[in-house]
């Protein structure tokens, strides 16, 4: 608008004026236009954005500050708002916390919760009343200040108690292990006197901060009740009936963001120590003795509502523009009691079937609501394996952010589509059957349950087995341990566990466990025991240690550990010597390689059996090696840059490098003197063999040396002293019974000939047998002209890989058919064990199909449901390592001893629960996530409904109907009934001194039907009232405005703002 609107009034004495819309009668004074209204009505636009009979008297417009202002006030409205669900949801994620320091149960932090809607039950319809017919934005501070003093009052016991009872905590949970198996003369007492003064100690405060923190959340539910109950028909009564969806939506979907942050804030607060100001112990939050700073959110919330209050002290009666006052026979009714027409108010209320109906789905909408909120950070931590607060972020993040969402989107979709009556109440209906179908769904989402060994249903201290009934466990606390066999004990004393021994921070091993089969392996048992990343060095019997690096020991010479096993951890440190210690190796000697890596040798620690990569590397290639510490004595310089040097000690002659075999036999520079060679050949003009050289080692082949010494390009035979020859080809005479031909040398080109069977006769090699293995291929065997212990590449290919090999042939006594396709053949006197092929190794030794009887393996254990262990294998070289062997075979005897008490074999145990991270938390968080978005798009429309359905005077006194109901019939019993649920799936109760504490382990399977199914049901009953909703609802009307006459005349005008306040 580019100019301001004048209007002409009519004046006290009469004056005529413009006509204009009839008086509003005396129930609607006080009631103006905002000021987007305002310019219509002047400009005689009245497209149904006012309600009937709304229209502002005419009359002086007063100045506006700064607070008359729909949008500063749903500013400071909102954040008030926010604080209080953040401190419900907040106290919510401590619960958990409270309950480990004060050992009360869920029923017991149920009915705290249940404080905070008692407290509004007692005022919310003598509040509405008085407080919706007054000045609604001082009684919405008031009830500010009330709520601030609830939640200041929440921290006064950490303030008074809070030292004297983090020290019971901690003695309760003395550091060391868990109490083990004693008999009841030998045992230690449990509850001795410093126990006993501890408990009363506990007892004694528990007694009182129980009761006051009632009393605070009684007084935080007073607080709270002003805020909803006013602030909304407050805004409803300051918007246009079209625009009341979007705000609706606003104010319920920002109003969800709280719970959200209190989860938050939750998680943040359970992180910090309960008193900062001492120094962080040696212990982190996942530690039982850990207790997060439960107290420090409150400070944070009250101190922000404290603020907000005095905000809220500074709006105005109305936020739209009120006239000048009317004259004085118009408030002739001011003095009369406030509570004349209280009775019939709510009779009223009462008659209207549909607010009943409403009031009905409302109470049992929000009751599975609160209850799956209650007590879903304990839910996810227990079914899910979560700490504290990973669930909190989880609740937060995963539930409330998304139900925020779906209000808000809802509110969205009311504002464009314009539904009716019936069809908001249809969506309405439709979320809950959503709902309530999608707890069943997540009912079968959980982590598989851990196995937990016969416990009692009433407490651990009745929880004994069989096997530990020498055990006195009467006073010991709740301690689990994970059982190599994969089943979770209760304590280490239920076990039956002699001996303990402490890994690190939060980890104990307990072994010589009378009620653990040490035949078996759980998968938590194994990764500690063998690949090393818990082993206590003493259970395992090692001598010796070295710190590898700042999160890595090795611990050697370990009596307890099969040295034949190598896990992937163990070998990557043992074998490869990436951070081995040359001490702890055994090394006697050293050398530096160069800038960043040494040699060590002669370590007696290292079995010289085993290779790794690394290893090999560096200590048979010679590239770097020192002749000193590889024991050579003799030298020789080959060219300006080379040096040979042989006859080492420290150099396996088995092995080699492909350096070191090009420099040490291809003997391009080597003197005839210093190889020792007693004869010698002039082969041609430039070339002349040396041979019978003792300082060669005829084992070795360099490739020149190969070509001119057995190839025979230019040889004659009478030199080489052969007796008989035999033509090959036109081209090709093989030659043999060679005296000067060393018969264990084999050249590229004579092994081509003479072994890998192209043109041999069989006849001329001296073959007695042949088979043929192929349409192309025949195999000669004992054959007496050709060295058994030579291989060529053809030849290994058929002799060795087995591809096509004769089990006859072969001298093969045993077979076994591995697959379709393959067949192992064993225990062949034809085939040097030593020898290994790729294939062979991987059929061999991998044991991915071997049968244990062809194998000759004399034990056998399952380790899972699809993998079983053979071991003491006489068929297997026990030299050769598969990866998968290597990740199979482990430790198989860990104390097979014997007691004289419980005289059976001994198992071991760590501590903790069994089971690890399980990735079905996804599939849960996503299916949550969907279901409470689907339940929060029906909550936009179900307040619509209700402020519908009633007159508008009556509306803040329906939403007090409303409350009072949820209150009495939801909230109250809702956390009670559910905290029952969740106690009635504990498994075991902890226990002190005959004093029985919160519960200790919970029947997953138990509490997930309990606690999801309640919910599930709950839900349905709200689906049958939503039902009866909306076969009412078609009385409804959404959009009273749209109802409104067109005026009579043109509008009343009055001063108006180029930009309306209440856009947002």
């Amino acid at each position: 608008m580019t100019a301001n609107v004048v209007a002409t009034v009519s004046s006290a004495g009469g004056e005529a004026g413009p006509p204009g819309p009839a008086v509003e009668d005396a129930d609607m004074k006080g009631v103006e236009a905002t000021p987007e209204e305002q310019e219509r009505l002047a400009t005689g636009n009245n497209n149904g954005s006012l309600d009937c009979k709304h229209t502002p008297h005419a009359g002086p417009v007063r100045e506006r500050s700064v607070f008359a202002s729909t949008r500063v006030f749903m500013l400071v409205f909102l954040s008030g708002w926010v604080l209080q669900g953040m401190f419900l949801t907040y106290f919510v994620s401590v619960t958990t916390t409270v309950e480990k320091l004060f050992k009360v149960e869920s029923k017991t932090t149920g009915t705290l919760l249940a404080a905070t809607e008692i407290g509004q039950i007692c005022t919310a319809l003598f509040l509405t009343y008085l407080a919706g017919r007054g000045h609604r934005p001082r009684w919405i501070a008031c009830m500010m200040l009330v709520l601030a003093v609830g939640v200041i009052g929440c921290v006064l016991p950490h303030l008074m108690y809070g030292t004297q009872l983090l020290d019971v905590h901690l003695d309760s949970h003395r550091a060391g292990a868990a109490p083990v198996c004693y008999t009841y003369q030998n045992s230690t007492d449990q509850c001795d006197e410093a126990h006993r003064v501890n408990s009363n100690t506990r007892s004694n405060i528990t007694a009182v901060v129980i009761p006051w923190l009632f009393i605070c959340l009684l007084v935080v539910g007073v607080g709270q009740t002003g805020i909803a109950t006013l602030g909304i028909p407050y805004v409803d009564d300051n918007v246009g009936s079209k625009q009341s969806p979007l705000y609706m939506a606003i104010t319920i979907g920002i109003r969800v963001i709280g719970p959200a942050l209190g989860f938050l804030l939750g998680a943040l607060c359970t992180r910090v120590y309960v008193n900062p100001l001492l120094n962080p112990p040696d212990f982190d939050a996942s530690d039982p003795r850990w207790v997060g700073a439960w107290w420090l959110g409150m400070v944070f919330i009250a101190g922000f509502i404290v603020l907000l209050s005095a905000l809220m002290f500074c709006f105005p009666r109305q936020i739209r523009q009120e006239p000048m006052p009317p004259p004085p026979k118009k408030i002739k009714d001011k003095n009369e009691p406030f509570l004349k027409d209280f009775f019939a108010t709510i009779k009223r209320q009462v008659t209207n079937d549909i607010l009943m109906w409403r009031t009905a789905s409302s109470v049992l909408h929000l009751m599975p609501i609160s209850g799956v909120y209650a007590f879903l950070p304990k839910y996810l931590e227990k079914q899910f394996r979560l700490p504290t607060h990973d669930a909190n972020l989880v609740s937060g993040l995963g539930g409330i952010l998304v139900m925020g969402l779906g209000t808000i989107t809802s509110g969205v979709v009311i504002l464009k589509l314009v539904p009716t009556a019936r069809q908001v109440a249809a969506w309405t209906a439709a979320s809950a059957v959503i709902y309530s179908a999608g707890m069943v769904v997540l009912m079968f989402i959980s982590c598989p349950e851990e196995n937990y060994r016969m416990i009692s249903e009433v407490s651990i201290a009745n929880s004994s087995l069989d096997c530990s009934s020498g055990c006195y466990c009467a006073d010991v606390p709740f301690n689990p341990v994970c059982g190599q066999d994969s089943f979770t004990y209760l304590s280490p004393c239920q076990a039956g566990c002699l001996n303990s021994q402490q890994l690190d921070n939060s980890t104990w091993l307990y072994y010589n466990c009378s009620c653990i089969n040490s035949e078996t392996r759980g998968d938590k048992a194994m990764q500690t025991y063998d690949e090393g990343a818990y082993l206590s060095p003493c259970q395992a019997g090692c001598l010796n240690s070295q710190q590898l690096d700042n999160s890595t020991w090795l611990y050697y010479n370990c009596s307890c550990i099969n040295s034949e096993t190598r896990g992937d951890k163990a070998m990557q440190t043992y074998d490869e010597g990436a951070y081995l210690s040359p001490c702890q190796a055994g090394c006697l000697n050293s050398q530096q390689l160069d800038n960043s890596t040494w040699l060590y040798y002669n370590c007696s620690c290292i079995n010289s059996e085993t290779r790794g990569d690394k290893a090999m590397q560096t200590y048979d290639e010679g590239a770097y090696l020192s002749p000193c510490q590889a024991g050579c004595l003799n030298s020789q310089q080959l060219d300006n840059s080379t040096w040979l040097y042989y006859n080492c000690s420290c150099i396996n002659s088995e092995t080699r490098g492909d350096k070191a075999m090009q420099t040490y036999d291809e003997g391009a520079y080597l003197s005839p003197c210093q190889a020792g060679c007693l004869n010698s050949q002039q082969l041609d003009n430039s070339t002349w063999l040396y041979y019978n050289c003792s300082c060669i080692n005829s084992e070795t082949r360099g490739d020149k040396a190969m070509q001119t010494y057995d190839e025979g390009a230019y040889l004659s035979p009478c030199q080489a002293g052969c007796l008989n020859s035999q033509q090959l080809d036109n081209s090709t005479w093989l030659y043999y019974n060679c005296s000067c031909i060393n018969s264990e040398t084999r050249g590229d080109k004579a092994m081509q000939t003479y072994d890998e069977g192209t043109y041999l006769s069989p006849c001329q090699a001296g073959c007695l047998n042949s088979q043929q293995l192929d349409n192309s291929t025949w195999l000669y065997y004992n054959c007496s002209c050709i060295n058994s212990e030579t291989r060529g590449d053809k030849a290994m290919q058929t002799y060795d890989e087995g591809t096509y090999l004769s089990p006859c042939q072969a001298g093969c006594l045993n077979s076994q058919q591995l697959d379709n396709s393959t067949w192992l053949y064993y225990n062949c006197s034809c085939i040097n064990s030593e020898t290994r092929g790729d294939k062979a190794m991987q059929t061999y030794d991998e044991g991915t199909y071997l049968s244990p009887c062809q194998a000759g393996c004399l034990n056998s254990q399952q380790l899972d449901n699809s993998t079983w262990l053979y071991y003491n294998c006489s068929c297997i070289n026990s030299e050769t390592r598969g990866d998968k062997a290597m990740q199979t075979i482990e430790r198989y005897e860990l104390f097979n001893q014997t007691d004289n008490i419980l005289s059976r074999s001994l198992g071991f145990a760590v501590s903790g629960e069994c089971g690890g991270p399980c990735k079905q938390i996804y599939t849960f968080v996503a299916v949550f996530a969907t279901v409470m978005f689907v339940h929060a798009s029906g909550e936009v429309g179900a307040v619509l409904l209700i402020i519908r359905c009633t007159d508008k005077k009556d509306k803040a006194m329906a939403m007090g109907v409303i409350q009072f109901a949820i209150g009495v019939f939801g909230n109250v019993p809702c956390p009670i009934v559910f905290g029952a649920a969740v106690d009635a799936a504990c498994r075991a109760r902890d226990v002190l001194c005959g004093i029985l504490g919160a519960c200790a382990s919970y029947d997953n399977d138990s509490f997930r039907q309990l606690y999801l199914g309640l919910s599930a049901s709950l839900m349905f009953l709200a689906f049958i009232m939503d039902l009866l909703v909306w076969s009412k609802a078609g009385r409804i009307d959404m959009n009273p405005a749209d109802a409104c006459p067109a005026p009579d005349a043109a509008p009343l005008a009055v001063q108006a703002r180029t930009a309306p306040d209440t856009q947002l």
